[in-house]
């Protein structure tokens, strides 16, 4: 049996897309039936596969020396941007303009993990890290070109989860240290301060967005179980338990207006899967295999989801 197949199969099998991969792997959409995945490769460049609709495209060397699993974002058709953390620490950019890809460029900074990158209109990029100083920087790209970098301030750990509900609105999610969810917003003019959502959570969080005024966030609790809380557009909701098992920090995507679906590795090693469809959270579910990193989830569009995720021979694995 192949590595990642080992414990079988459901809801719809797991193929083995090759490579030799050294990080999470990760996913984006840029229309209907398009997939472009990314990740780091042994050699520390980074590696692109693609789906066209009808055919998985070969594995493509993109080349650089990353540290970190590539990040990457769409604001529109035919378009990628990726971002990952370069050896110096600093930010690193790379994207495909629709005919070809462009050189890495070093947007600089000093980041400590893992950035995240988030669009909310056509040619607008906002991209957020952690500092040395624990503090939140961001920087972001208008049209035509790429502000300076800026502190948000804020003293948190790990890497940050950023979402958008709508036009110029930015919502960004992170753990403090004292393990709380802390949130800060931009509503179009300016940023709003720091508020300790609490919790008490050892996972970076996972957010997304289903429609306006609409936020979902996730972490795992000192349990171990899934935990969940949730903007509705007036308030924030107390936190709940979804329960689970999880060893890994959550992964989470919408394909539809009021419906998620929610990934993470189980204490098994296999991927395990919740999903909201409107009204009341499924049961867990074992999707089996055996996988040495957190999963990805992307969706093209309503009830398609696709999730990838390294297997124990370090390849990248597909299940949809």
């Amino acid at each position: 049996m192949s590595p990642i197949e080992s414990r079988g199969t459901v809801a719809g099998r797991w193929e083995s897309l090759g490579g030799t991969i050294s990080t999470r792997a990760t996913a984006v959409s840029w229309a209907k039936n398009r997939i472009d995945t990314f990740a780091r490769g042994m050699d520390s460049a980074m590696y692109h596969r693609w789906w066209d609709g009808s055919r998985w495209g070969g594995w493509e060397n993109l080349g650089g020396i990353i540290m970190t699993e590539p990040v990457p974002v769409s604001w529109g058709e035919n378009r990628i941007d990726v971002f990952a953390m370069g050896t110096d620490s600093a930010l690193y950019h790379k994207w495909w303009d629709g005919t070809r890809w462009g050189g890495w460029e070093s947007l600089g900074g000093k980041i400590v993990d893992v950035p995240s990158a988030v669009c909310w209109g056509k040619d607008r990029i906002d991209v957020f890290g952690i500092g040395t100083d624990n503090a939140m920087h961001h920087r972001w790209w208008d049209g035509s070109r790429w502000g300076g970098w800026e502190s948000l301030g804020g003293t948190l750990r790990g890497s940050v989860s950023s979402v958008s509900w709508g036009k110029n609105r930015i919502d960004v999610f992170g753990i403090g240290l004292d393990s709380a969810l802390w949130h800060k917003w931009w509503d179009g003019s300016r940023w709003g301060g720091w508020e300790s959502l609490g919790g008490t959570l050892m996972s970076e969080p996972a957010a997304v967005s289903w429609g306006p005024n609409r936020i979902d966030v996730f972490g795992i609790g000192t349990d171990f179980a899934l935990w969940h809380k949730w903007w509705n557009g007036k308030q924030w909701s107390g936190w709940e338990s979804l329960g689970g098992k999880l060893e890994s920090p959550p992964t989470v995507v919408s394909d539809a207006p009021n419906r998620l679906d929610v990934y993470g590795v189980g204490t098994d090693s296999a991927v395990w899967h919740i999903g909201w469809d409107g009204s009341r959270w499924s049961g867990w579910e074992s999707l089996k295999g055996v996988v040495v990193d957190r999963p990805a989830a992307v969706s093209w569009g309503p009830g398609r989801v696709d999730v990838f995720a390294t297997g124990t021979d370090y390849a990248m694995w597909h299940n949809w």
